[in-house]
């Protein structure tokens, strides 16, 4: 049996999440800005075309903005909104959740990617390159799968999707890359033929784990393309560069060196996970993050009506960055089971002050809640209170929450690097208004008038 990497990809995702919800922005022009430093963090293709990019400040838009009104009319107004980050968040999941019922071992990549390993019969067959005989993957039965996972994602969620496979990671990324450019969405690279064909139109500075500086610095010694990156004699890669570089070009050639890392399923009850848009290297924000995910999870386990016994949380650091390397988990397993979100946060803490290792760089974190029981079926020990009172649980999490703001006071503008907080400072800038909150607060549900 043949093992692929199925790279799966929301296009467009923040944008493909408001027009879930409001077709009407479909084919407009709109723009998302970030409700902690007011930059462009995504645009429709419409906007795109009026020069409006991602990393622009709101007063460069609002520029772009008054000289589409005097060019044209109102008509071709900009439609601007805050992000809304418990949107995203909560379409993610269940893009994630839908994924796992066709591969129940994936890799979260990020927000609106994510990795799935495939296992498909080989057949016999010519290789174009070599024109040898060879036991290749079954090219057809891998694209309808996929057309069958991209089919559904849409009619489940309404996220289009773009998936690129492969026999690795990196090649899997180049693949997604022409796969989100096709009519198809999808594009397989599983012939030294297609694959050389496709690296050979891959700039340099679009493979997976090459940064910008690397890319100059390849681009200097005259690699422009994926294709020439590959051909390069393994002597002058080990004497210009780090073992990463090693790494990325044997992926090239079609050698594993990134494994699925999946996250586990058998008991696990939910999870939140987070990838880092930079590095995070601030404790104070890190319990942050941890804190508004545990938050999350305890609604989830009440709207349920379930308890937790045990929750985990994983760091990591990038594995493409060109830095010291760091992966740890630790699990907590819980006195009584619970879902009360203070008790959840102070467990969630001391796991995360347990793993974290300063001086590191993180990209990702992840949060997982473990053995869900019913709360109406469980036995509480004899001389245990089954519930505090609501005062004194009340009490406790309004110390907390006043201890978090004293340590996190200094750390609030550092803080806003992390996409997805909702962090408010006084600026003098206008708050940009953000969609509605469809799927995850009550008071602001669609409501169908008939």
């Amino acid at each position: 049996m043949a093992k692929l990497f199925a790279l799966v990809y929301c296009d467009n995702f923040l944008i493909n999440c408001e027009q879930i919800f409001n077709p009407a922005l479909v084919g407009k022009p709109v723009v998302i800005i970030s409700g902690n430093r007011g930059w462009v963090v995504a645009r429709s293709p419409a906007a795109q075309s009026l020069g409006i990019n991602p990393g622009m400040c709101l007063s460069q838009v609002e520029a772009i903005i008054q000289k589409q009104r005097e060019k044209h009319s109102e008509k071709y107004n900009v439609i601007v909104h805050g992000a809304n980050s418990s949107l995203y968040a909560d379409i993610s999941n269940r893009v994630m959740s839908a994924l796992q019922q066709f591969c129940p071992e994936l890799e979260i990549y990020d927000q609106h990617a994510a990795w799935l390993e495939l296992t498909i019969a080989p057949v016999q067959t010519t290789d174009n390159f070599t024109g040898e005989p060879v036991l290749m993957p079954d090219a057809i039965s891998i694209s309808d799968y996929a057309q069958e996972i991209r089919r559904k994602i849409n009619q489940w969620i309404g996220v289009p999707i773009s998936i690129g496979i492969a026999p690795t990671k990196t090649l899997a990324k180049v693949a997604q890359q022409i796969a989100q450019q096709s009519a198809s969405g999808i594009t397989s690279l599983l012939t030294k033929s297609s694959q050389a064909q496709a690296l050979a139109a891959t700039a340099v500075g679009k493979i997976w784990g090459i940064d910008s500086y690397y890319a100059q610095q390849l681009e200097a010694i005259g690699i422009t393309n994926a294709l020439q990156l590959r051909m390069l004699p393994e002597k002058k890669v080990q004497a210009l560069f780090d073992p990463g570089m090693s790494r990325t070009i044997d992926e090239l050639h079609g050698q594993v060196h990134y494994p699925l890392q999946p996250i586990a399923s058998d008991r696990q009850l939910a999870l939140m996970f987070r990838a880092f848009a930079e590095p995070v290297d601030s404790i104070a924000l890190l319990k942050e993050v941890t804190a508004n995910y545990v938050a999350i999870l305890a609604q989830k386990l009440h709207a349920q009506e379930l308890l937790t016994t045990g929750i985990s949380i994983t760091l990591a650091t990038d594995q493409l960055a060109h830095l010291p390397q760091y992966c740890n988990s630790t699990q907590i397993k819980l006195e009584q089971p619970t879902n009360d979100a203070s008790d959840l946060t102070r467990q969630a803490i001391a796991a995360l002050t347990a793993v974290y290792q300063p001086g590191l760089a993180y990209k990702k974190i992840s949060i997982k809640l473990w053995e869900p029981i019913a709360s109406n079926g469980w036995g509480w020990d004899l001389g245990q209170s089954p519930q505090r009172s609501t005062k004194q649980r009340e009490n406790r999490l309004i110390g907390m929450v006043e201890q978090a703001k004293l340590e996190l006071e200094p750390n609030l503008r550092s803080a806003s690097k992390a996409d997805g907080l909702k962090i408010n400072h006084q600026t003098d800038r206008q708050e940009v208004q953000r969609s509605q909150r469809y799927t995850t607060a009550w008071s602001e549900l669609p409501i169908a008038k008939a």
